[in-house]
């Protein structure tokens, strides 16, 4: 009868053991459910975010160029934080940064307001400058911004924007 109680105690303790390493175990699981979920609809609403250049009479002041970024993603972004990707060679580079309008200088980023589907930003930039036959021009060329995209509930996106910048029109006189 002592060894029948003593048998049936220690199935019930091994009963219990592997009944709570079950229970952990799919807890476990389902953290990791959860976590590969909120990482695969992290990546579906991942910003779209256009860039094209704006000539000076586009931008605030009216001083200098500017690049556009427009929102085509699936959601309304808190903010964006721009910053100029270095080029890999400076005398490439197309611009020499984002404008600071406090100090007059280059800033090293710019941190939009909040940009809704659909809704644009203008970012001004300082344009790169050559020196072609005595006259100074705006350099050409392709730069990139990455933008730090930001949404109140969700970790940020990082996104990269390339944007084309065109010569400066010649006109000439006879």
């Amino acid at each position: 009868m002592v060894v029948a109680a003593l048998v049936l105690s220690i199935v019930a303790i091994l009963v219990a053991a592997v009944s709570a390493w079950y229970t952990r175990r799919q807890a476990v699981s389902e953290e990791a459910v959860q976590s590969i979920e909120a990482a695969r609809r992290h990546d579906e609403l991942h910003p779209i975010i256009v860039g094209e250049y704006v000539q000076a009479s586009g931008t605030r002041d009216r001083q200098r160029p500017g690049v556009k970024l427009t929102n085509q993603g699936p959601l309304d972004l808190d903010r964006v934080d721009v910053q100029v990707i270095p080029a890999h060679r400076a005398h490439e580079a197309a611009i020499e940064g984002i404008y600071d309008h406090r100090t007059g200088g280059t800033a090293p980023y710019e941190e939009t307001g909040m940009l809704r589907r659909g809704e644009s930003w203008t970012v001004e930039v300082i344009p790169a400058r050559r020196l072609i036959d005595g006259q100074e021009l705006d350099r050409v060329g392709t730069d990139r911004f990455r933008c730090i995209c930001r949404a109140a509930g969700y970790e940020p996106w990082d996104c990269i924007v390339s944007v084309d910048f065109p010569s400066t029109p010649f006109v000439g006189f006879l």
